[in-house]
């Protein structure tokens, strides 16, 4: 698991106790910073690896463009991993920069559609409606709560079943 806070806070081991699962969640990540420790993921030759990150750069207006293709770089270093799952960024209670999200998601899907071993998993159709997260999922707006956290486990159990 490789992303910002919203990784670091899932308790993904409690999740799938019967998986080796390394958490490298960091509050408030951005895709470049991340690029730059990929070293611990690829160190530890994972056959799967899920990545969400985005949202600290895109609240920190950065753009679409850019966010993905920082991506990019991280989808390109993990070429010798089986499996890439890159996870939609998720969007805000707040519109200000859902719209920027919805281009950056759109960005990433096709990035992973160019790649054979990375797919894109939508978390967004069972967290938000109308493009924006909703208030029953989350601490603050940005942030999940346990119910939010459930959804997108129930997301995620398939694939790591498969893996």
């Amino acid at each position: 698991m490789f992303g910002d806070s919203l990784t670091a806070n899932g308790h993904w081991q409690e999740m799938f106790p019967r998986l080796s699962i390394i958490n490298r969640g960091i509050s408030g990540e951005r895709v470049d910073s991340a690029l730059l420790r990929l070293d611990q993921i690829t160190a530890a030759e994972p056959r799967l690896v899920f990545i969400m990150l985005g949202v600290n750069d895109i609240s920190r207006s950065a753009s679409p463009d850019d966010v993905a293709t920082s991506y990019g770089k991280i989808i390109e270093r993990l070429a010798d991993v089986d499996s890439i799952v890159v996870q939609s960024t998720l969007f805000t209670s707040s519109e200000v920069h859902n719209a920027a999200i919805k281009r950056l998601n759109s960005a990433l899907m096709a990035l992973c559609s160019n790649a054979a071993n990375c797919r894109f998993l939508d978390l967004n159709a069972s967290l938000s409606r109308n493009d924006s997260l909703r208030p029953e999922f989350t601490t603050d707006g940005v942030h999940l709560n346990g119910d939010g956290y459930r959804i997108w486990e129930n997301q995620i159990r398939p694939i790591m079943a498969a893996s």
